[in-house]
Order: C-alpha cells, then sequence, then structure tokens
C-alpha cells in the first residue's frame, strides 16, 4: 500500500528520513525478487532526499545508493541523479566542508563532511570498478 507514494520522504524530520534510508537500504539488499516491480519507484521516492542537508541523511543516503546500484535499481529514471548526487558529495572542496563541519559541531553531530565526501568517493570507486550494470548509468549512449 506504502509503495505508492513516492513522496514518502517529503514530509518527514532528519530523524526519520535517516531511519528511512537505513530501513531502506536493509529492503533492498535482502528483499531482492520481492522489490523488483517496485525499483523505479523506490529510485523515484528516494531521489527527493538528493538535497538532503543534515549530514546523517546525506551519509545514510549515499550507502543506500550503493545498495542499490548493486541490485540494478540506478538503471531506472532518475538512477543517474543519484549517481550525481555521489559525484558531487565525492567533489566537495575543501572550503564547502569547513563549511559544513561547523554546522554539524553546532549540532553536534557524529558525522562530519570530510568523511561523506570519503565514502562518496568510495562509492564512485566501487560503481566505476564492481558493478558492471553501472556502466550505461554512468555513459549513457
Amino acid at each position: 500500500e506504502y509503495m505508492g507514494h513516492a513522496d514518502g520522504f517529503e514530509n518527514l524530520n532528519a530523524q526519520n528520513r535517516l531511519a528511512g534510508c537505513h530501513i531502506l537500504k536493509h529492503l533492498v539488499t535482502r528483499l531482492v525478487d520481492e522489490l523488483k516491480v517496485h525499483r523505479a519507484l523506490l529510485v523515484a521516492g528516494v531521489k527527493i532526499l538528493i538535497n538532503e542537508n543534515d549530514l546523517r541523511v546525506r551519509m545514510a543516503l549515499a550507502q543506500l545508493i550503493i545498495a542499490m546500484a548493486s541490485k540494478n535499481y540506478l538503471v531506472h529514471e532518475g538512477g543517474q541523479i543519484l549517481v550525481q548526487f555521489i559525484v558531487k558529495e565525492a567533489g566537495l572542496s575543501d572550503d564547502t566542508i569547513i563549511e559544513m563541519d561547523k554546522e554539524a559541531i553546532k549540532k553536534k553531530l557524529s558525522i562530519t563532511g570530510k568523511e561523506v565526501r570519503q565514502v562518496c568517493s568510495e562509492i564512485l570507486w566501487l560503481m566505476t570498478t564492481n558493478i558492471p550494470e553501472m556502466e550505461s548509468v554512468l555513459w549513457p549512449s
């Protein structure tokens, strides 16, 4: 029933968006066959999070994206936007990282912008070297 609501993340607070990412990552990696028909909808729903400001949610989103990539979700419409999120995060400037970390300290977050950038760099490397299905997403014809 809930699968029909692609905007499910839109009205949630950061803590709930974080929990949603963790739950979806678990489901995506465990319910491969059961979710096959819902892949495009899940990609559309997750896309909403690409402008997230909370570092914890950004990190969880990055981890969800690599889980989705490994299960061939990103070939669906919107998959390239999720890859662009990873590329953008992997390429964050040091100045941007400093600003993000100041905000994280104010909010007493346990994660830094530098950690998000590092994880996204590793995810990008994994996508390009270990997931053959990503070729069409990374380099569309």
